[in-house]
């Protein structure tokens, strides 16, 4: 076998060791962490830990980790670690550990565990037990944590080893507070730690804690007062100890914490009114531990009140007396206090003497000495008896006094006779009283009897009289007859009164059964104008209607007295005149009968009719002749009537009628036609008036529930004016002519418009023969004209010759065609009418076809006394002549004979007369026979009054008789058939007219005969009133009326009377003044009640009675008010408060005007109002505030009524002191190194304190602009006067507030002050130059100033100059200037002037300058010849010389020469400079002058354009050349012109070649050369230069 060879690798163990910060010591009771790295090149280890001494904290295991943690073991030990690799190489390292002891505290606590508050606390221990290793005490801390509750309080750490072991805790505890059994208190708790030098620490568990109690706090106990009324000894509790002692030893009594004190009033002493202490001491019991206080107990003496008079004010007469069974509100009681006595809220209290029951009192407000006092009717009652007063403030000091009062007895009363048992409503019943007994002290001749009559259901009756025995008129309401069941019970109430003492009330019942009167309806309300009114009356047995105007009354009466109901029927002639009222007024009395018969009551009233009229409507018309409103035509032309009454859809039917027939011709007329045509055909004489009305009746109205067949017609009148035809009377001046004979012809405008609207008259004239057909436009009515007259002598025994005329007046009326003619009559052919006359009438006969007529009986045989028959022989060449005869009184069947001739005009003058004859009888009828009959009431007469007519002739024809009828008071009737007519009476003279007419017919021939009757009535005219007075009143309240006579008759006497209404009393003052009372439910209603309507009516002695009017009277609320929200008890003056009021009524309308008065302000209409309080005194004072509500009613007059309630609440105003300090000066100039406080004046001592109060003091300060409280200083801020100072300029507001003890406080208004900052000064002084002679420009610049100030030696002083200000210097050197500026400041009348003076040093500067001069040598007129001149300078101090020669060239030698090359003027100039830059400038002209001279040009142009084609110099002073030599060289130096004249040009040709051409294409310069040489040796002179030739 093989050798086996074991080779083995040697491994290094691993190394392990503990860090190098691993610590081998700890405390005990904690731990230690130690921490273990190994060099291992195997790879990392694994650890094993061993500590058999410890507990392991880490890695129990120790198989993984190289940190474990050690808890404390017993004293220590030593800690092992096993290192073990992954190739299981082992390495090991150990440690020894120790444990240190802690250190320990001996006797550790606080000083005390049971403390008063404010006593000293401390903690205490002894040195503490500590560690061998630690032993040293220098290196040991300590920390005490103090806490209450889980709150840290405080860390003590000042214990050292010299110290006692003992350090303060800060005073704890609770505040002083009432003792009590389980009082608040505070714990300590405190913690000790202790660290020794090792930093081994321990911390004791808390210690025992300290408690601390709270000393006592003595107060007054609730409900006592630290004051004392003069005289009295004070006795109050005291809460807050549980013992109580003085200075005396003295121990209070009663429990403890509520302990009463006495201090009498010996102890007190004091001789007036003041503050007195007493010094208690005070201990608080808690257990073991007793906490003491101080209690200081200071009474204020204050003075007591004083009454100074009773007053006793009752219903009774008597003085210092009451009624017994009067209530309290009418016996007063009241009192009055010394002034200046008492302390304020007085509590004022009236009682009985010594226990006396004599009177029940009210007092009615604490503090109110007003009360009310009553008789105690449950004891005896005295004769007398005593009443004390007691009044206490509010401080509970009191007086009190004693009053005597007699008592009077109540009046005993009997029993009440009444005089009817039934009776109507409104009638008359006398009540007596009797068995009436007095108190025995009073006489019974003073009663006073008060009656009230009472309606159960109506309400009160009205009372007339007084005493005894009264009468009174009960009212019910009205009741149908079909539903009155029972008569009403008539109860009265009657109290007596004397000498103020009134009974209570006494109630008779059922003195009086009252029975009502009808009410009544009406079937229909309406009637229509001039229509009677029907209806059924309802609710009564009988009716009577009151006729208007006189007329007589109707009556209705239900005869079988078992219907209520009945037809009436008022005539239309009984309605009043138709107004532009819409009804109707009927006065009316119905009758009911009770008991069969044995009473019949009436109730009065009025039927109100609604008066139904048709809807108005117009009539229009149109015609030819002029505008639709100007209705005027012509006789014969046509209008056109048309009405806009809408037809048809208003249902209405009308008629057209004409009032009077004159000629008229109407055209469509009938019912139902809404237009008719008319043509007035005449004949008029005169312009006539035509007159018509429409009836329409209307039968329908809309929405409008009628009673079935109402209807009713309205009548529109219509008219228009007819012109009559025009009529002219014209005449020829002879009754016959011959042929060709010019016969005049005069004529005249009877009739028709002359002048109307300013057109002329037209006459259209017409005759037969042609001789004359023209018109003659004229404006006059009267023309004359001629005509020839034509015999015609084929007409057979007749001449004649026609004329017409036509005329058109100026309106444009055409008349008819009238005739004339030259007539030759025939024998006439007589013709006349039967007449028929009555009897003393004339008898008219009217004869026609003769031109003379005769009569028989001649009219000499006629009575002398009848005027002569008329005779007219009226002559007329045409026969149709006229005459008439009037035969006065013929007797019937008296004949009369008629001859006429008809004459006939011959040429020569003659003429022929056809006479006739012809006989007629007179028929004469009898005059009708009148036999009148009046029917009237007895006179005196009445307006209004009816008479009734009658004609009472039994023989009259009734078929052919008809009368007529008229009266002024409005009776017009015409041709009726029947006489029975009634007619009214009117004042003063009423006329009455009948005519009676018969008709008498013969032959178709007809007369009527007439008779005529009048009568005068004397009639007295009704009274007119007029009613008046108040149109509202409040509830409750009363008001005047005036029944007044407007037409009062001297001779005549009034009675005024008054409709009664319920709940109104109308009480008379004279015949025309009455008081009305209108009361209201429990005093004021919430709400407006209905308007009352008050009717009166007034008959005179004569029994003449006016219409009954009414007056319309409203009774509206008055207002209730409460307080929602009231004034505060107290104010600071001055302070606003509100009030806010409610009102109680309710059901008010929301339109009503409600306005609220607060003290003096105008109307608000809100219920609330804020109040400014002001108390100008220095102590409080009581004040007020009054509100009136005002409800404003529109009343239907349109006018208002108010009814107003108060109100007062009251307060209290607290002063308010009004803070005032000054400055002594409002503003200051800023100052950097006083600084700048503000000059405060504030005098406290001047404010006015009242007693007791005080006042304290606040400062503040307001920073405005860019200032912050950071600028100003501010000290003593609460004091009367603080000290305020600012660092910076600029403003300050300052206010001082002044708080009393009152609370009240106010702050004055901001009192600016002002520090202003300073003006910036700011000058610049520029100069352009500082060389004399110079100036300065000053610019001032500065900055906040107003006003400025210069001040420069040599010169005035310049104040607010003009920037820049110019100033010219005129010597050399430096300038200072002194400068001040300024700003003037003002507010109000405090001026300030801030001021800053500034010097300026060297502000500017001025200098000499040099002096320059030269001079020109040889002189300054120079030879051009010899044209050198040289220059001597003779300028001084200057340092640099700068010439200019005027040539163009100049040096800066000293003194220069120079020749001049060109004839003239030259200046020369010479600048010099000092070392300030100054200068001086002088300057020569110098001539160089000559007798020749030469211009040469330096161009031409030789084109042969006839400009510039040569080129030749220009020489002046030809006379003085002696020789003139003149040569032209080209580039080349040739020579290319040359001559000897000075007036020869060159043309640009090459001369001296002789080629005579141009020498060159042009652009060439060529030189030229000019030698001269004067005259008489004077000189000679070459001239040199250049031309171009240009192309």
């Amino acid at each position: 076998m093989s050798p086996f060879a074991l080779e083995l690798e040697v491994l290094d163990n691993p190394e392990p060791a503990f860090d190098s910060n691993s610590d081998n010591s700890f405390c005990s009771g904690t731990g230690i962490l130690l921490s273990v790295n190994s060099t291992s090149p195997n790879g990392a280890p694994t650890y094993q830990w061993e500590a058999p001494a410890f507990d392991l904290l880490i890695a129990p295991d120790g198989t993984s980790s190289g940190v474990a943690e050690l808890a404390s073991g017993p004293s220590g030990g030593t800690v092992t670690v096993v290192a073990t690799d992954p190739a299981g190489c082992i390495g090991e390292v150990s440690i020894s550990v120790d444990v240190l002891d802690n250190p320990t505290p001996v006797d550790a606590g606080f000083s005390s565990e049971m403390l008063c508050t404010g006593e000293a606390l401390f903690l205490a221990m002894a040195p503490p037990e500590l560690d061998a290793a630690s032993s040293n005490l220098a290196d040991v801390t300590y920390s005490w944590e103090v806490s209450q509750g889980t709150t840290s309080l405080e860390t003590l750490t000042n214990f050292d080893e010299n110290a006692a072991w003992s350090v303060p805790v800060s005073p704890v505890g609770p505040v002083p507070e009432a003792w009590s059994s389980t009082p608040t208190t505070v714990e300590l708790q405190a913690v000790l730690t202790i660290t020794d030098g090792s930093g081994c620490s321990t911390t004791l568990p808390p210690s025992n804690p300290a408690t601390f109690f709270p000393n006592p706090e003595v107060s007054l106990a609730p409900g006592s007062e630290n004051h004392v009324c003069q005289g009295i000894d004070w006795t109050g509790a005291l809460v807050g100890a549980s013992e109580l002692t003085d200075l005396s030893g003295n121990l209070s009594e009663d429990v403890p914490g509520n302990l009463q004190w006495e201090v009498p009033w010996s102890d007190i002493s004091l001789t007036g009114l003041g503050n007195i202490t007493f010094q208690l001491n005070a201990i608080a019991e808690h257990g073991a531990l007793q906490c003491g206080n101080t209690y200081d107990l200071e009474l204020e003496v204050v003075g007591n009140p004083e009454i100074d008079d009773i007053s006793v004010s009752t219903t009774s007469t008597v003085p210092n007396a009451i009624c017994e069974g009067t209530v309290a509100n009418g016996n007063q009681l009241d009192a009055t206090l010394v002034g200046g006595t008492g302390n304020g809220g007085l509590t004022w209290t009236w009682g009985n003497v010594d226990g006396a029951n004599s009177f029940d009192i009210n007092n009615l407000a604490a503090n109110d000495p007003n009360g009310r006092f009553t008789v105690n009717s449950v004891t005896d009652i005295a004769d007398n008896a005593d009443l004390v007063l007691t009044v206490v403030d509010n401080l509970g000091c009191m007086d009190m006094a004693t009053q005597t009062v007699e008592i009077l007895e109540i009046t005993e009363v009997g029993d009440i006779l009444a005089m009817a048992e039934n009776a109507c409503s409104g009638e008359e019943i006398t009540l007596t009283v009797g068995g009436v007994e007095a108190d025995e002290s009073l006489n019974e001749a003073d009663l006073v009897y008060t009656w009230n009559a009472v309606i159960p259901g109506e309400g009160a009756q009205p009372l007339n009289g007084a005493g005894a025995s009264v009468t009174t008129t009960p009212s019910i309401a009205a009741e149908s007859t079909a539903t009155f069941t029972a008569p009403a019970n008539l109860r009265v109430n009657l109290a007596v009164d004397i000498a103020g003492c009134p009974t209570q009330d006494f109630v008779f019942n059922n003195v009086a059964q009252i029975y009502p009167g009808p009410a009544v309806t009406v079937s229909n309300p309406y009637v229509c104008e001039d229509q009677a009114w029907e209806a059924n009356l309802m609710g009564a047995n009988a009716l009577t209607v009151m006729g208007p105007g006189g007329l007589a009354d109707l009556s209705w009466q239900d005869e079988s007295l078992d219907q209520d109901n009945f037809d009436v029927v008022w005539p239309q002639d009984y309605m009043l005149p138709a107004t532009s009222q819409t009804q109707n007024t009927l006065e009316y009395e119905a009758f009911a009968e009770y008991d069969g018969g044995a009473l019949v009551c009436s109730t009065t009233g009025f039927f109100t009719l609604a008066k139904r009229l048709a809807p108005a409507f117009n009539i229009l018309g149109t015609d030819n002749s002029g505008p639709v409103d100007d209705l005027v035509l012509c006789q014969g032309d046509d209008l056109l009537l048309e009405t806009d009454a809408g037809l048809p859809e208003a249902n209405i039917d009308l008629q057209w009628n004409q009032q009077q027939n004159i000629g008229s011709t109407f055209l469509g007329t009938g019912d139902n036609v809404a237009y008719v045509d008319v043509s007035p055909q005449g004949p008029f004489n005169t312009p006539t008036l035509v007159e018509g009305f429409v009836a329409a009746n209307y039968n329908t109205y809309t929405n409008t529930p009628l009673v079935p067949g109402f209807e009713c017609i309205i009548e529109v009148p219509w008219s228009f004016q007819v012109l009559p035809t025009p009529v002219a009377n014209w005449s020829v001046a002879s009754d016959h002519a011959c042929s060709g004979e010019i016969v005049p012809v005069d004529l005249t405008l009877v009739s028709g418009a002359e002048t109307l609207n300013g057109n002329s008259i037209e006459w259209d004239w017409a005759f037969e023969t042609n001789t004359m057909d023209e018109t003659f436009p004229t404006t006059s009515p009267a023309l004359s004209l001629t005509v020839e007259a034509l015999y015609e002598s084929e007409l057979t025994g007749i001449f004649q010759q026609d004329m017409s005329l036509v005329v058109t007046d100026s309106y444009g009326c055409i008349s008819a065609t009238s005739e004339a003619s030259f007539s030759a009559l025939e024998t006439p052919i007589l013709s006349l009418d039967r007449p028929l006359i009555c009897a003393g009438d004339t008898l008219e006969l009217t004869a026609a076809g003769a031109d003379v007529y005769t009569w028989s009986p001649d009219t000499a045989l006629l009575d002398a006394a009848i005027p002569p028959a008329l005779f007219n022989p009226f002559f007329a060449a045409t026969g149709d002549s006229v005459s008439t005869f009037l035969f006065y009184g013929p007797l019937d069947g008296e004949p009369a004979t008629m001859t006429g001739s008809l004459s006939h005009a011959l040429g020569d003058g003659t003429e022929a007369l056809c006479t006739g004859m012809l006989d007629v009888n007179a028929v004469v009828y009898e005059l009708p026979v009148l036999a009148p009959s009046l029917a009237s009431d007895p006179a005196p007469f009445c307006e209004d009054d009816v008479v009734t007519f009658l004609d009472t002739n039994p023989d009259s024809d009734p078929a052919n008789t008809v009368y007529s009828f008229f009266s002024n008071s409005g009776l017009v009737l015409e041709n009726v058939p029947d006489s029975d007519t009634p007619f009214t009476l009117i004042p003063d003279t009423t006329i009455f007219e009948c005519t009676k007419k018969e008709s008498h017919f013969l032959e178709g021939l007809s007369v009527q005969c007439e008779t005529s009757f009048m009568e005068l009535f004397e009639v007295i005219a009704n009274p007119v009133i007029a009613l008046s007075g108040n149109p509202g009143i409040c509830q409750d309240a009363v008001a005047d009326l005036v029944c007044e006579v407007n037409n009062v008759d001297s001779n005549s006497t009034y009675v005024c009377a008054w409709l009664p209404i319920p709940g109104v009393s109308v009480i008379p003052n004279d015949s025309t003044t009455f008081l009305l009372q209108a009361y209201s439910e429990a005093g004021v209603t919430p709400g407006p009640s209905d308007a009352l309507v008050l009717d009166a009516q007034v008959t005179d002695n004569n029994g003449c009675k006016s219409a009954m009017e009414s007056l319309v009277v409203e009774v509206l609320a008055t207002p209730i008010p409460s307080f929602v929200d009231s004034l505060l008890e107290a104010h600071c003056s001055p302070s606003q408060d509100c009030m806010e009021l409610s009102l109680e009524n309710v059901m008010l309308d929301p339109a009503l005007d409600i306005q609220y008065f607060f003290d003096n302000e105008p109307a608000s209409p809100f219920n609330g109002y804020c109040a400014n309080f002001v108390n100008p005194t220095s102590c409080p004072r009581a004040d007020s505030m009054n509100v009136t509500v005002r409800f404003g009613h529109e009343l239907t007059s349109g006018t208002t009524l108010f009814c107003s309630s108060d109100l007062v609440d009251s307060t209290v105003v607290n002063p308010t002191h009004v803070p005032n300090f000054a400055l002594t000066e409002p503003q200051a100039c800023f100052d950097a190194d006083l600084g700048n406080c503000l000059p405060l004046v504030h005098d406290s001592l001047a404010y006015d304190v009242c007693a007791g109060d005080s006042l304290s003091y606040r400062w503040f300060v307001t920073p405005l602009g860019d200032l912050t409280q950071n600028d100003v200083t501010v000290q003593d801020d609460s004091t009367a006067l603080a000290s305020i100072c600012m660092d910076l300029p600029g403003e300050i507001e300052v206010v001082l507030e002044i708080e009393n003890s009152y609370g009240c406080s106010q702050t004055t208004a901001s009192v600016p002050f002002i520090v202003r900052d300073l003006p910036v000064p700011e000058l610049t002084f520029s100069q352009e130059s500082i060389c004399l002679p110079t100036s300065v420009a000053v610019i001032n610049s500065s900055a906040g100033a107003s006003d400025f100030s210069m001040a420069i030696p040599g010169y005035p002083v310049y104040e607010n100059f003009l920037s820049p200000l110019s100033l010219d210097i005129e010597f050399p050197g430096y300038y200072n200037a002194e400068f001040t500026v300024s700003n003037t400041h003002t507010i109000g009348l405090h001026d300030l002037t801030c001021t800053v003076d500034t010097e300026y040093v060297e502000a500017f500067e001025a200098r000499t300058p040099p002096s320059a001069g030269f001079l020109v040598l040889p002189d300054t007129l120079v030879e051009y010849v010899d044209p050198v001149v040289e220059f001597e300078n003779t300028s001084e101090g200057q340092i640099e010389n700068i010439w200019s020669f005027g040539n163009g060239e100049g040096s800066s030698e000293n003194e220069p020469s120079l020749e001049y090359e060109v004839p003239g003027f030259y200046n020369a100039q010479l600048l010099v400079v000092n070392e300030y830059g100054c200068t001086d400038v002088f300057s020569q002209t110098i001539e160089v002058y000559t007798d020749l001279y030469v211009y040469v040009p330096n161009a031409f142009t030789p084109d042969n354009d006839g400009l510039n084609d040569a080129w030749k110099p220009s020489i002046l002073g030809q006379d003085v050349i002696a020789t003139y030599e003149c040569q032209i060289f080209n580039r080349s130096g040739h020579v290319v012109f040359s001559t000897n004249d000075p007036n020869k040009a060159w043309t640009g040709a090459n001369e001296p070649t002789g080629e005579g051409q141009h020498f060159s294409s042009g652009g060439e310069i060529f030189s030229w050369r000019i030698a001269i040489k004067k005259k008489d040796g004077e000189g000679a002179k070459v001239y040199t230069g250049q031309v171009q030739m240009v192309r």
